[in-house]
């Protein structure tokens, strides 16, 4: 059986706080550990150490975030942790540094975490990766390429790290067992018996306004002509607004990168009047499509269901939210009510708010990703 054990703490004392959490999460067979920090609040390093210090003997693998997610919900100011404990998960991880000029370098490392557990581009099987990367190193497409130039089909679910909106690069931090690291990349292998089912949910739809970009910078993820045109002047018309107010509505009116049937969310971050630049990459020749918002509540009760019916003996939970997600229920005042939904599950959840989230080989926004757990 996968015994999967999480608690959070607020106290205002990090050794308390740590003793508080590994009181609840401490287990037998212990194979890997989770955990988040408020880095506004709280010491990283000194965090990742203690955590470290506690299981000596499997993956303490953490990041700081921008919101944390555990037994009480949707919470920020906490750390978040939670323990996977059973015979029947293997897990190794890699410690990717300087991701934002040598990602490349990374792959023996990859490489290797994955063949400690058995896995390898000959043998996928029974098999998934967990990526934290650095969420203001903007190098989770290049890592996501080394890992898919490796790995064909191997499932990975990940985020990126936040940092309480501080936006401060020295915050932004992930750790493996003790080290931290900004600038920085944890792919955590695991070759396991036990089911899993992985999802992405969005509360954006696709308009009737589709554009095909034309001219981009892959390198500094900025778009510069929308069919032709300058990108700021086709979005703020497809929009009604004007060029001047386009910011305003980029988190309700984020774009979509349309692949086949689906939609990855590509949130802008900012506009000089001509060009638009995102938070992901977007190629050229690559269709996107303006996005609205849609209710929420209904799209979680939609991923409730999916997973009862693709896992209906759901042991746990990892969620990757993305921060702007948790921005807008704060404003609707839904936070209460979209935590209620997944702890009513009566099974423990984890994970944090990101500045990105990842699923298979895409990078996206404003989503949320998870990987929940069965027997």
């Amino acid at each position: 059986m996968l015994d999967i054990k999480n608690q959070c703490s607020n106290n205002p004392n990090l050794d308390v706080a740590v003793e508080e959490i590994v009181k609840v999460i401490k287990s037998d067979n212990t194979k890997l550990v989770l955990f988040y920090v408020s880095p506004t609040k709280y010491d990283f390093s000194k965090a990742a150490q203690l955590f470290k210090n506690v299981f000596p003997e499997c993956d303490v693998v953490g990041c700081t975030s921008a919101g944390e997610i555990g037994n009480k919900g949707l919470v920020e100011g906490h750390i978040s942790a939670t323990s996977f404990s059973s015979d029947k998960f293997e897990v190794s991880s890699a410690f990717l540094k300087d991701v934002k000029s040598k990602a490349l370098l990374g792959k023996p490392a990859l490489l290797k975490a994955a063949q400690k557990v058995g896995i390898s581009p000959d043998n996928e099987e029974e098999a998934f990766a967990i990526m934290h990367i650095d969420g203001l190193s903007a190098a989770e497409e290049k890592v996501l390429s080394v890992f898919g130039g490796i790995f064909k089909t191997l499932p990975l679910v990940g985020g990126s790290a936040g940092d309480d909106l501080t936006f401060d690069a020295s915050k932004n931090m992930v750790a493996l067992n003790g080290e931290v690291s900004t600038n920085a990349a944890v792919l955590t292998f695991v070759k396991t018996k036990h089911k899993f089912f992985m999802h992405k949910e969005d509360i954006y739809r696709p308009t009737n306004h589709k554009f095909m970009v034309t001219k981009a910078d892959v390198a500094t993820r900025t778009v510069y002509e929308l069919d032709g045109r300058p990108a700021a002047e086709v979005y703020a018309e497809s929009i009604g607004v004007t060029i001047e107010d386009l910011p305003k509505h980029f988190m309700h009116h984020p774009m979509g990168r349309i692949f086949q049937d689906n939609v990855w969310i590509t949130s802008p971050s900012s506009t000089d009047g001509k060009a638009v630049s995102f938070y992901c990459t977007v190629l050229p020749n690559t269709p996107l499509a303006l996005l609205e918002w849609i209710d929420p509540m209904q799209e979680i009760d939609k991923s409730i269901e999916i997973l009862k019916e693709n896992l209906p003996d759901c042991r746990g939970i990892f969620m990757s939210n993305c921060i702007f997600r948790l921005t807008q229920f704060k404003s609707e005042g839904s936070v209460e009510k979209v935590s209620d939904k997944y702890l009513k599950l009566n099974i423990p959840i984890c994970g944090f708010n990101t500045y990105g989230e990842q699923l298979g080989r895409q990078h996206m926004n404003q989503s949320l990703t998870f990987i929940a757990f069965g027997d």
